[in-house]
C-alpha cells in the first residue's frame, strides 16, 4: 500500500499543474458548500492528476457534487451518492458532444427533497406507472 502511494505522489509531484490549478475554488454560500467546492478541487488537481479521470459521466462526479449540494443544500448529497452508485450503469445514458462522457446533469433528477419523501413516486403514481423510481 505505502509503495503505491509513493508512487501516486511521485506522478503528481511530476505532474505539470494546469494553468490556473492553484487558483481557489470560489466558495459563495455555505459552510457545506464550500467545504465540498474545496473538497472537489483538492480532488481535481491533486488525486486525480496522479491517477486519471475516472468518472463515465459529464458533469464530472465531483462536479456534480458540487452542483448537487448548491442546488438542494445539505440533501444534495444524496444525490452525489446516488450518481457514485450509477457509474456501473453508465452505458444507459446518452453520450455527451465529445463521445467520451455520458451525460447526467443535475437538472436532469428530481430535487432531493421530493427523492426522500416519496414525492416523485407518488407524483409517477398519479400519472398512472406501475412502478416508481
Amino acid at each position: 500500500m505505502s509503495v503505491w502511494l509513493l508512487v501516486g505522489f511521485l506522478g503528481i509531484a511530476s505532474a505539470e499543474p494546469p494553468a490556473g490549478a492553484f487558483d481557489p475554488p470560489a466558495t459563495n454560500g455555505s459552510v457545506l458548500q464550500g467545504s465540498v467546492a474545496v473538497a472537489a478541487w483538492i480532488w481535481r488537481h491533486t488525486i486525480t492528476i496522479g491517477d486519471g479521470s475516472r468518472c463515465p459521466f459529464h458533469p464530472s462526479c465531483s462536479a456534480y457534487a458540487v452542483h448537487a449540494i448548491r442546488r438542494d443544500g445539505p440533501l444534495g448529497m444524496v444525490l452525489a451518492f446516488d450518481r457514485l452508485q450509477r457509474d456501473g450503469s453508465a452505458h444507459e445514458y446518452a453520450l455527451s458532444a465529445s463521445g467520451h462522457h455520458r451525460l447526467d446533469p443535475v437538472s436532469d433528477h428530481p430535487r432531493a427533497v421530493d427523492l426522500l419523501f416519496g414525492r416523485t413516486c407518488r407524483r409517477q403514481r398519479a400519472e398512472g406507472s406501475v412502478a416508481c423510481f
